[in-house]
């Protein structure tokens, strides 16, 4: 009986370890695609920093003329997104960071072409052996400090 409790007890706490990831997860998503558009929106256009932002966080965009532009560009959004990530090493520490996140995400909801698209990306290669996974209140710490210093969410 105390086995199975203790087994119980380690699930609840695997499963809210999970939810945090989650929840911090989509808030490096979002914080992120902000602080690009930022940077790219007014001398490159929506799809650049769209196409910049799904390359680094290895996303597969479903919007066709998005897709368009990201064959006719390839070349361009990856030197750019590579070279940000050489750049900007706070940007770099949360864009990693978050693809260890979302490796677990797509683990845990059956995502195998995005577990594989992150396990595949020069970003994620290149990167990951730097900055290893994070605790979730680590993650948290991190993705809560660095959006409030690098893309902070407008006054309500």
């Amino acid at each position: 009986m105390f086995g199975f409790l203790k087994r119980a007890a380690g699930m609840a706490g695997a499963y809210a370890s999970g939810k945090a990831y989650e929840q911090w997860y989509k808030i490096a998503e979002l914080t992120t695609v902000m602080y690009i558009e930022k940077l790219y929106d007014v001398d490159y256009g929506r799809s650049f920093w769209i196409c910049i932002w799904s390359y680094l966080l290895c996303t597969a965009p479903k919007d066709q003329a998005i897709l368009n532009f990201r064959e006719e560009h390839e070349a361009d959004i990856e030197c750019q997104a590579l070279d940000l990530m050489e750049e900007d090493e706070p940007f770099r520490q949360m864009i990693v960071s978050t693809l260890w996140v979302r490796l677990g995400v797509c683990r845990a909801y059956n995502d195998k072409s995005g577990y594989d698209r992150i396990l595949d990306s020069e970003v994620f290669s290149r990167y990951s052996t730097t900055y290893p996974i994070l605790p979730p209140e680590d993650y948290a710490t991190l993705v809560e400090s660095w959006s409030r210093v690098y893309s902070p969410l407008p006054p309500a």
